[in-house]
């Protein structure tokens, strides 16, 4: 009796392109650092996206239980079962 052992090895690439970095990179603590590290990141590409993003402060949809997390890039509820998406998934 003979015993085969097949090895199998998967090549996993790590992307280091900063859009697809975790959201967490591109949180900030006001509205403007927050724009500006989506900008740096090359999430936002356009300067007028970014422009009309900075008078939008995202705070001002928030519930007050919500608004500490203002500016994660993250999904956050604003009630009735709905939530704000997280930056990213919008560019």
């Amino acid at each position: 009796m003979a015993l085969i052992v097949i090895a199998v090895t998967k090549q996993i690439t790590i992307d280091t392109n900063p859009a697809v970095n975790m959201a967490w990179r591109c949180s900030g603590s006001s509205n403007e650092e927050l724009v500006h590290n989506l900008y740096k990141a090359n999430i936002i590409k356009s300067t007028s996206v970014k422009n009309a993003m900075l008078k939008v402060d995202r705070k001002h949809y928030l519930p007050d239980s919500s608004s500490n997390s203002a500016y994660d890039d993250t999904p956050l509820p604003i009630g009735h079962r709905v939530t704000i998406r997280y930056l990213k998934i919008l560019f």
